[in-house]
Formats: structure tokens, sequence, C-alpha cells
């Protein structure tokens, strides 16, 4: 890697920075007050800088080369888009636009898409109506568009927006009726809880699980809390839409043919370096099915929350 793809800009907020990369189309760092809000490894070695990145999906058919058994020999990541070939579009003091054209090719059979995709960040914009409790907030949205240009007829993908997080807190996904999450590798015993105002997941770096949950489940919005002192906690609370009838297409290896995940959570054991992962996904097309473009905005808020506030908004309370 280059220096070039580690020129950081820099954007100031009320209570420290955004440290942006345009280079790898992501937020690197996010500073609040003597906290790190987003996770980065001490030694990067490969793919995995950290940060709040796009990916593309299905993943089993960017970047898994056999589906057979879950083997991490087996995967690779989709290059064409992590690391790609951003561009610096627009920018202002408050704004950056960074845009890819791209080439994916299907890891198991001869498909492949072929688009461009945008990515439009605002900083410290107002949010939608915050958690009861959260305060002292940072704020940002990233808007994405996928335009596809050319493909296999048929192939699916979709945008997945992933914010890799600092161990010891835990996630919640409230929930629109019934709480349901499923496994789509590792072991989630005494990790994950569900009950009927949403799921609870621990993240720890040190058991290796990856759930889902669809869009019958969630309802708009996912939070990660951390303590930051005795009686506070680092909240980060993003919010989605999930249109009634959009098709979401990431789903388990051995579960191709069900409904896919608006909402999936990661917890490494290490391997990677011990984090969690914060994962949300778009609306999906398929080539030559209609549709030729996605256009998908996500809205996050950082912020300091009491336990007592946290316990309540988990309960039930939802924004």
């Amino acid at each position: 890697m280059s220096p070039s793809d580690f020129a950081l800009l820099s954007i100031p907020h009320a209570h420290g920075a955004f440290a942006v990369l345009p280079a790898r189309g992501r937020i690197y760092q996010l500073g609040y007050k003597t906290a790190e809000a987003i996770w980065r490894p001490e030694v990067i070695a490969d793919w995995n800088i950290g940060g709040d990145r796009l990916w593309i999906a299905p993943e089993r058919d960017w970047h898994w080369t056999d589906v057979a058994a879950f083997d991490l020999d087996n995967y690779l990541v989709a290059e064409a888009i992590d690391p790609g070939s951003w561009q610096i579009e627009q920018q202002s003091d408050s704004t950056l636009t960074v845009t890819q054209s791209f080439t994916v090719q299907h890891r198991r059979r001869p498909a492949f898409v072929h688009g461009t995709i945008r990515r439009q960040f605002r900083f410290n914009t107002e949010p939608r109506p915050l958690l009861p409790g959260l305060d002292e907030t940072v704020h940002w949205s990233v808007t994405d568009t996928l335009e596809v240009a050319d493909g296999t007829p048929g192939q699916g993908i979709n945008l997945w927006r992933i914010l890799q997080v600092p161990v010891g807190g835990e996630m919640f996904v409230p929930a629109a009726d019934t709480a349901d999450f499923r496994l789509h590798f590792g072991d989630a015993t005494g990790l994950v809880t569900s009950a009927h105002a949403g799921v609870t997941a621990a993240i720890t770096g040190d058991q290796m699980y990856k759930i889902g949950m669809g869009q019958q489940s969630v309802k708009d919005c996912i939070a990660y809390a951390r303590p930051l002192a005795a009686d506070s906690l680092l909240v980060i609370a993003r919010w989605f839409q999930v249109p009634p009838h959009a098709i979401y297409l990431d789903t388990p290896m051995d579960q191709p043919d069900t409904p896919g995940d608006v909402i999936q959570i990661f917890n490494d054991n290490g391997v990677f370096g011990g984090f969690g992962e914060l994962e949300v996904h778009g609306p999906g097309l398929q080539v030559a099915g209609g549709e030729t473009g996605i256009r998908d905005t996500l809205v996050t808020a950082v912020g300091i929350m009491s336990r007592e506030a946290w316990m309540a908004w988990k309960q039930g309370h939802t924004a």
C-alpha cells in the first residue's frame, strides 16, 4: 500500500474529529473526547484496515470460493471494491463525495457485474430523532448509490455497509414484531439473546459468530453501547430504511433461497484482530431485472448515554 492510500482528511466536530480515507472510500477514525469510536488494527497486514466501509453482497457470490463449509481459507475479499479505485468527486468543509467504477467476478461461476458506486458523506448534519437520553451527539449521513452498467442476467447485487467497533459492549436491534435472528456461522451461545423488544449481542472479540435479521424482524435502527466511564456509555446508533417491497439478498451460505438479511452482527474471535461489526444491507437488484440502480442512506449518531437510559430504550422505549 502506498502512502497516498492513507492520505487522511480531518473534519472537526464538537467533541473531536472525523478522519476520512478517500482512497478507501470510508471514515477511518472517529475521535470522541478521549475515546475512539471506530476500531482499527494495531498493525495493517492485509485488507482489514478498519473503519466504516462499503462492501457489496451477496457475500457468498463475491467473497466465498467454496460454500460447502465455513472455512476462512476459502474467503477472498472483492478487491474491486476494497481497496477499489476510489476518487474524490466533490469536497467541502462538511461534505465529501467519492466514486469508482468496478467490475466484480462471481467466485464460483462465470458471472459478473460492472457498474459505478458513489458515496456522499455529510458531516455534522441533523440526525433523525435521537435515542431518548443520547446526549452530546456527533452525527453524519452517508448516501450510497450503485448504478449497474452491465452484467450477467439474473445476477444479484446489493450495498453492504460495515462499521467496525472496539470490543467490550453490546449491540441492540429493536424488533418490529418478533425478535428472530439466525446464525450464519460460529457459536453465539451465551452472547446473543432474543426478546420481544429486540436482539442483544455481546461484542467480546473472543468467540466468533455472525447473526442476521431480516426485514420482518427489524425496525429502522441498530445501536452499540460500550462503557466510557463508570456511569456512562459511548453509543453509536445507525438508522436505515426498510422499504416494504424491497428484496434483500444476503443469506447464510447454506440457505441461498431464503429471504435475505437487513442487519448482521459479527463478533471476531481475535483471528482478525478482535472487534465487532455493525452491518447494514441495502435493498438488492438483479441484472437485467428492470432496475439498474440502488440509492440508500444511513444516518449515524454517536453520543453519551447513561446505563439507565440505555436499558430503558432496550426495553421498548424506542426512538
